[in-house]
């Protein structure tokens, strides 16, 4: 695994509260119901830029994508030793060493771990195509 591609994985991780709710926004405006006529309506004669609001969606969806990564690389490590890490680490935002004495690894062990994270969450990010 590259430098780029394991600083894709980290940030997914590390941001994971902040784009689960921004995802989840997206997905509530996807689902809202509203029409094109009634959007105009109150508003001024300016028509909105399709090209700039097809981006902002695209990178909205692709971090919608990336919180199915960091999901499903928790689900595959549920009930192991790398959920905790995954916690810890990432959402609880422990140092290492407190993380090495909670799970009472060396840090050889801790490394191994953290680099079978990294490869489960990069064949997720395959499989849904972010990579």
């Amino acid at each position: 695994m590259d430098n780029s591609t394991r600083r894709l994985i980290e940030s997914a991780f590390y941001n994971y509260q902040k784009n689960k709710t921004e995802a989840a926004e997206y997905i509530s405006d996807l689902c809202s119901v509203s029409s094109p006529i009634l959007d105009r309506i109150g508003s001024s004669a300016g028509i909105s830029d399709p090209t700039a609001m097809s981006g902002i969606k695209l990178a909205e969806y692709r971090k919608y994508l990336w919180c199915e990564v960091v999901e499903r690389t928790i689900t595959t490590y549920r009930f192991e030793y790398e959920y905790t890490i995954i916690r810890r680490k990432y959402f609880d935002k422990w140092a290492r060493w407190k993380i090495l004495l909670e799970c009472g690894v060396s840090k050889s062990a801790y490394y191994y771990w953290i680099r079978k994270i990294y490869a489960t969450a990069e064949m997720w990010a395959r499989e849904l195509k972010l990579l």
